[in-house]
């Protein structure tokens, strides 16, 4: 309706009703499908449906004979079912049934009594699929297993839309927790995903989900799940059957059981081992585990034939095609008897033939075929397919597998790409042929040279080509040439040369059609070098090489001339060349060995030699001012006079003949003096002076005013102003007040007191002098006295 579609769903679930706790079972009285999106995982709350189940059935199936004992098992089956209304959905619908808490005494998963469960089923979108009903199990499991009896158990499904059904373990989903039993989605889905799944305890797993000798398997095709438990317990099993629509998975149906293990008591009960796969060419054998019997019935399950049956306790039986065939023993006793079916598959014994080795004399390539289409092949080289292309030597093996059945082959493969290397070309760079033995390498079944010699050597007489065939240890044909080249040896005469400065060399070889390597680089048969040194060429023509050397000198002329030279004041200078030479050229235009120079400036000369090489070379003149000396200084002078006598001014060097090096001297004695100076140019000269003293040059006697006015009216200012000439000679003058206070003091004729003591003029009155000095004549005189100072 609307474009809806109604959907019947039907959910079966078994409570245990011994171990289980009452109260959780009453609260799955009334429960909620709730509904997702299944791509979006949007949860749909409007879409979900309250279920109620139906009155408990109680289950008591038992798949065992001959039971002495039955343990206490209690199961209840409750379904719940109910009509759900689903738009049609481009993404189709999750719907999921949650409770908490599964038996707390379950083995094989972690914390059981607080691990839920989550009821899952996925519609698919009708566009994609078409209608589609689940497929439905056939049958419900026992309530019990019984400790080390096997157990088979067709666990099938049907599916009414005739779809593909494929079968396998799974590892259930944990759902809802112990305080929130029925939890609503809200929002988020809660049906299962990858880390939705319980947790295996240790030693079990999804592969191995309640141990056992064999563990429990289920049969893809058929469904039927088999075991032999080893341990007692309450063990959480999932099973799902898959459906296929064209090749395409379009639904699962799972169940999530528990499976309770207890220990049994038989009276018979009927069990045998065997291989689940052989191949037809083995024995199929039987090892019979039956208890509690006496006689035995076998049946093969061969239909083709009616004598494959025993009755032996532990017989084998060799199957003559393969198939898969189902095994049934009957064990008997007075009292019971007890059946025990098994199946088992046989293959065809596997046969491969690689064929003979081979021997290729040339590149190659070999297909391997290992035939037996559709089984599992592993070559040596780790190719796993049914043919192999080889190009390579070696020893190739292949093992064909169709579990447990087997077969191997091997084949050798050479691909002989070996080539004959007869030796290498010979060469001789010698005047004559010498005839030699040549060999080759002795490795060969047979030789033949076309020398008509059949050994690994050959006899040499001329130069030429040889030929040489061999049959290697494959047999197989080779063939190789050898070239026997004779040259005679070139003649190189480099020769040492001399070549004027900057002028190039020539060396030449002489020998041409070789190759030419200089130590230059170069390597052509001429080389014009410029550099000095040694220069070597080696030549070759791939057979000759021949090397010879030679020095490039320069031809030197050594001209030398003088080094620069300077002169003070008129100057005339003569120089001529160190050596003679071919020619000359000075500055002037002389063309003589010898030149006179007559003013400065720079001097050059060009020379060349006999062999024409040029040279040059050149110095210069400079001509400095010519230096005048002079001594300045009194020449006629008291006897008591200190004499200055000075030489110029800003020279370099002062000599005077009384051995001092200043510029000026003090002279007491009279006499004839003289310096020699050296300027900057280094220019020299030297100046004389005479010194007269005289000890009447002077009076000898000093006036003494009696008084002076220092007023400012420019008269007698200073006293004593006597006017006293000597004044290199010893002179002191001291002034007292009147009351015996030195106020002036003078060591100098020329020095005056102006009247000023203390900064202040002083009063007039009468001042008292004493004077000493040396007269003219250098006699020590004595003077004291009065004055007046009249403001």
């Amino acid at each position: 309706m609307n474009g809806s579609v109604t959907y019947k769903v039907n959910l079966s679930l078994y409570l245990d009703c011994l171990d289980g706790t009452p109260g959780s079972i009453a609260s799955d009285a009334k429960n909620t499908i709730n509904v997702f999106d299944a791509q979006t995982r949007a949860y749909l709350p409007s879409l979900g449906k309250n279920v109620t189940r139906q009155n408990a059935v109680r289950v008591s199936l038992n798949t065992y004979k001959c039971l002495k004992n039955t343990p206490t098992v209690c199961v209840d089956m409750y379904v719940y079912e109910v009509d759900m209304v689903l738009p049609k959905r481009s993404s189709g619908y999750v719907l999921t049934f949650e409770r908490c808490c599964r038996n707390i005494i379950i083995t094989n998963i972690i914390n059981p009594g607080t691990t839920g469960a989550t009821y899952w089923t996925e519609i698919k979108p009708e566009a994609n699929i078409g209608a589609n009903s689940s497929p439905v199990f056939k049958s419900r499991p026992p309530v019990f297993l019984c400790l080390n009896a096997p157990f088979a158990f067709d666990h099938s499904a049907t599916d009414e839309d005739g779809d593909s059904l494929a079968y396998e373990l799974f590892t259930p989903y944990y759902g809802a927790s112990a305080t929130n039993s029925q939890p609503p989605s809200s929002g988020t889905l809660n049906f299962p995903r990858a880390t939705r799944i319980v947790t295996w305890s240790s030693s079990f797993s999804e592969s191995n989900q309640m141990g056992g000798n064999p563990i429990l398997e289920i049969d893809e095709l058929t469904g039927r799940i088999t075991t032999t438990p080893t341990f007692t317990g309450q063990y959480v099993v999932g099973i799902k059957v898959k459906e296929f629509r064209k090749g395409v998975l379009i639904g699962e149906t799972k169940r999530d059981y528990q499976f309770n293990v207890d220990n049994c008591i038989f009276s018979v009960i009927s069990v045998f081992y065997t291989a689940k796969v052989n191949c037809t060419n083995s024995n199929v054998s039987f090892t019979n585990q039956s208890q509690g019997a006496t006689n035995y019935h076998w049946a093969f399950g061969d239909s083709k034939l009616t004598n494959d049956t025993s009755n032996l306790k532990s017989p084998t039986y060799s199957y003559s095609s393969p198939g898969i065939y189902k095994i049934t023993l009957i064990s008997k006793s007075s009292v019971c008897i007890d059946t025990f079916d098994y199946f088992v598959t046989i293959k065809t014994k596997i046969n491969v033939n690689l064929g003979r080795d081979t021997i290729f004399c040339q590149d190659a390539s070999l297909k391997l075929d290992a035939q037996n289409p559709g089984k599992q092949f592993l070559w040596s080289n780790s190719q796993n397919t049914q043919t192999i292309t080889v190009t390579q030597t070696g020893k190739y093996s292949v093992r064909v597998e169709d579990s447990p059945c087997e077969a191997r082959d091997t084949l050798s493969v050479i691909i002989d790409r070996t080539k004959l290397d007869a030796g290498n070309d010979t060469a001789f760079c010698s005047d004559n042929f010498n005839p030699f033995i040549y060999t080759s390498p002795n490795i060969y079944k047979d030789y033949l040279w076309n020398t008509g010699e059949n050994t690994p050597t050959a006899y040499i007489k001329n130069a030429g080509k040889y030929w040489l065939t061999i049959i290697n240890q494959n047999n197989c044909k080779r063939t190789d040439t050898i070239e026997v080249f004779h040259s005679i040896p070139p003649l190189i005469n480099l020769k040492d040369t001399l070549v004027c400065i900057g002028f190039p060399a020539l060396f030449d070889v002489k020998i041409p059609y070789y190759t030419y390597e200089w130590n230059t680089g170069e390597n052509t048969r001429q080389i014009s070098p410029k550099q000095l040194g040694l220069y070597f060429v080696n030549i070759t023509n791939g057979f000759c090489n021949r090397s010879d050397s030679a020095v490039l000198n320069n031809i030197v002329p050594g001209l030398r001339l003088v080094s620069d030279t300077s002169f003070c004041g008129p100057f005339k200078y003569m120089v001529q060349t160190n050596k003679p030479f071919q020619t000359y050229l000075w500055t002037d235009g002389s063309v003589q060995r010898n030149f006179t120079a007559n003013k400065e400036g720079r001097v050059t000369v060009t020379v060349s030699t006999i062999e024409g090489c040029i040279d040059t070379a050149a110095f210069n003149i400079i001509n400095y001012p010519q230096l005048f000396a002079e001594i300045k200084g009194d020449t006629n002078a008291c006897a008591s006079s200190v004499i200055d006598l000075k030489a110029n001014d800003s020279m370099l060097f002062y000599r005077w003949n009384t051995g001092q090096t200043s510029q000026s001297i003090k002279i007491l004695e009279e006499g004839k003096f003289s310096v020699i100076i050296i300027d900057k140019n280094n220019c020299t000269d030297t100046a004389y002076k005479m010194v007269k003293k005289n000890p009447n040059a002077f009076p000898n006697e000093i006036y003494m005013p009696n008084a002076f006015t220092p007023n400012g009216d420019l008269l007698n200012e200073g006293y004593p102003d006597n006017k006293f000439h000597d004044i290199s000679a010893f002179y002191s003058l001291k002034i007292y007040n009147r009351w015996g206070e030195k106020i002036f003091e003078a060591s100098e004729p020329g020095k005056n007191w102006d009247g000023y003591s203390l900064n202040k003029l002083s009063q007039s009155g009468v001042y008292i002098y004493t004077l000493s000095y040396l007269g003219c004549d250098n006699t020590l005189r004595n003077k004291g006295g009065m004055f007046y100072l009249i403001r």
